[in-house]
């Protein structure tokens, strides 16, 4: 079955969506996405730990929203790291201020989740705050600024549906 999950201890299935050969081996895509999704999943559970624990604001739980946040994205659940993401801004944002060049490279990452989940008119007020801020520290050829400028002119293209999108 293409659509089935992996499971590492069954017989080797030619068909399945994790094993493009018909061979498994340690290596194999299947493999690598239960890494991947056990490590979100470990994530998952130290922030839910560090959340009961520490400050709202603790750089250890932003630092954990962060990394969370991209292991999610490695999975393709580009909403979902988005939450955490922002989660990690909020924080950033109270420890090290509103115009700091953290801030706005966390940012730069939201925004770029928010349009791969579809969400264009959230990414594109996000990229803009973010130009803003990292203006301040880079120069407009910088490669963190470049990138916001094209994801704002793809949005100024017409690409990004204000209607449909949130």
């Amino acid at each position: 079955n293409p659509n089935s999950r992996c499971n590492p201890n069954s017989r080797c299935n030619p068909n399945s969506r994790c094993n493009p050969n018909s061979r498994c081996n340690p290596n194999s895509r299947c493999n690598n996405l239960d890494k991947e999704e056990s490590r979100a999943a470990a994530l998952m559970k130290c922030h839910t730990l560090q959340s009961k624990v520490l400050y709202k604001e603790s750089r250890q739980l932003a630092k954990t929203r962060d990394t969370l946040a991209f292991a999610l994205a490695q999975n393709g659940d580009h909403q979902y790291a988005a939450h955490y993401c922002k989660l990690s801004c909020e924080s950033v944002e109270a420890t090290m201020g509103g115009t700091s060049i953290e801030l706005g490279r966390e940012l730069h990452k939201l925004a770029l989740l928010l349009f791969q989940s579809g969400q264009h008119i959230k990414a594109r007020a996000t990229a803009s705050r973010a130009l803003s801020i990292l203006s301040i520290y880079l120069s407009p050829e910088h490669v963190d600024c470049q990138d916001l400028i094209q994801l704002l002119d793809v949005c100024a293209q017409g690409v990004c549906d204000p209607i449909g999108k949130r």
